[in-house]
């Protein structure tokens, strides 16, 4: 799988008490982006920060009384609720309650000498709900895929029923265009919940599907038989793709 990061969201005078929870998190597996140990000072920092808040898996904050006094932190939070990612709070002592949209998710108090204990909490809760997003993104790639199959097999039962017809080829193909940009919108923002080999046999499927959709078969109504036949192999051969993905996600994922 792609690698699974922590976004660390907390106010720059935390900085020591951050470094910790990076190092717990750390020893649990987790690649961490800290803000003012990971940006350079030479690099464009506000665009590292929003690429860091696109692939990572889940956001913690590091909730401090003043916490809700950075504008930064703020922002932080407003993407990550946006791009819809896992959030978790740490709270401290001195904390009462916590500030703006944060109180909608998790909060896990920090009690004196438990840190390792509270991130520890915190890693389980982002691992399931990251499995769970992970979950929905393959029954949506699996969707994709049966509608694919589908489309494939009315396909084969027009021309078995009535023949092959350059209309019949060419509703295919915008069949197959239309899938093919839901596909890739969904493998292009949801890639890192995806498998790297699912991924792989995505992005092959979706050449197979572009090379079927956009493969000329001449002007209507002067389409002959043979260049019908051309344009069904890549459309069969994305239906074989699609049937193949379709059975790994149900044996693999349990996707039904």
């Amino acid at each position: 799988m792609a690698t699974k990061e922590v976004f660390l969201s907390y106010k720059e005078e935390d900085g020591d008490l951050a470094g910790n929870v990076k190092e717990y998190f750390e020893r649990l597996g987790w690649e961490v982006f800290l803000a003012h140990e990971d940006i350079r000072p030479t690099e464009e920092w506000r665009a590292e920060i929003l690429e860091h808040l696109d692939t990572c898996s889940a956001l913690v904050t590091i909730v401090t009384p003043d916490f809700r006094n950075s504008e930064w932190t703020n922002q932080e939070v407003g993407i990550a609720i946006g791009k819809g990612k896992p959030i978790v709070s740490l709270i401290f002592n001195g904390t009462n309650n916590l500030p703006g949209f944060l109180e909608s998710f998790q909060g896990i108090r920090v009690f004196p000498d438990e840190l390792e204990k509270a991130v520890a909490e915190a890693h389980e809760s982002i691992a399931d709900k990251g499995s769970s997003t992970a979950n929905a993104t393959y029954i949506r790639l699996a969707a994709s895929m049966r509608k694919l199959v589908n489309r494939w097999e009315s396909y084969r039962n027009v021309i078995e029923t009535i023949g092959r017809s350059a209309e019949a080829i060419k509703n295919l193909q915008r069949s197959y265009r239309a899938i093919s940009d839901e596909l890739l919108d969904l493998i292009s923002t949801k890639e890192s919940e995806i498998e790297s080999g699912v991924v792989h046999q995505a992005r092959a499927l979706l050449n197979l599907m572009q090379i079927a959709s956009f493969m000329d078969i001449g002007s209507l109504p002067d389409v002959f038989d043979d260049q019908i036949r051309e344009a069904e192999k890549p459309a069969e051969a994305a239906y074989r793709a699609a049937e193949a993905l379709v059975k790994y996600l149900t044996d693999t994922k349990k996707i039904k």
